[in-house]
């Protein structure tokens, strides 16, 4: 890995923030590069770091001001992108913003407002719900969020021209999969742990294809081997128990395999 000049100079004009509940995604020079939270009070926080602002998703990497820890965050990103010293290449301005347009979906999310054209959706998801005796309010809720939650993630992100139809086969299979875990009866976390594993394989698989054209009569088999070489080697966002997460994630991957092939 190449390693950053540890002297380069951030400069802290070009940097700024995306508040979600208490998250704020750190932009430097239009890129996205990473998340801080401040630490809040709970009765498991140690007290040294109540007030601190954490560079990174369960990272351990604490400072004492929101400047900091985005600087840090900024750090890290361009120790693993060296080649983005410079600024922004390729895509990243247009991720960027399709990451903001999927954050303000999310805030609309959690009202229960998905716009008029995905309200739609929704209420027809509600109604198959009802439809299949799934008539738990409270579980009824939480499945329709986290179904909501990945179609928006499938609308946020760049697509190419030439992976569009391919996109639609994924997110199609994908919302027959979430139907599918619903019917056979398990809990509301399992689900969400499903669902979550589920988002990040799609993006996975896309971003790794990019602009690599696939043939509409391939599309079953190209999925199949798209995910069994995802599961070989799942992405890496950073997390502490990353053996923990490695297993789910094979285990949903494993579940989505045998859902297509009995398909």
């Amino acid at each position: 890995m190449t390693e950053m000049n540890p002297e380069i100079n951030i400069n802290i004009n070009d940097i700024e923030y995306l508040l979600d509940m208490r998250i704020y995604t750190v932009f430097w020079r239009g890129i996205r590069v990473g998340t801080i939270e401040k630490v809040k009070k709970t009765k498991y926080t140690p007290e040294e770091l109540i007030g601190k602002w954490e560079c990174g998703y369960t990272a351990n990497d604490f400072h004492d001001t929101q400047e900091l820890a985005a600087i840090k965050c900024v750090r890290k990103y361009l120790k693993y992108h060296p080649d983005r010293i410079d600024g922004p290449k390729n895509d990243d301005l247009l991720e960027a913003e399709k990451y903001k347009s999927f954050i303000e979906h999310l805030k609309r999310l959690r009202v229960g407002d998905y716009g008029s054209e995905l309200n739609v959706v929704k209420e027809d998801f509600k109604k198959w719900c009802i439809g299949n005796n799934i008539r738990d309010e409270k579980f009824q809720n939480k499945v329709i969020e986290d179904y909501m939650f990945f179609i928006l993630g499938f609308n946020s992100w760049p697509l190419t021209q030439e992976n569009q139809s391919y996109n639609q086969y994924i997110r199609n299979v994908g919302l027959n999969f979430l139907k599918h875990l619903i019917l056979i009866g398990v809990s509301i976390r399992t689900f969400r742990q499903h669902s979550d594993n589920l988002s990040a394989i799609a993006h996975d698989i896309l971003e790794k294809m990019k602009s690599e054209e696939v043939d509409a009569s391939t599309f079953k088999e190209t999925f199949l081997h798209d995910i069994k070489k995802s599961s070989e080697n799942p992405p890496d966002y950073n997390y502490i128990d990353k053996e923990g997460h490695d297993k789910r994630y094979r285990s949903t991957c494993k579940k989505l395999i045998s859902f297509i092939e009995s398909e």
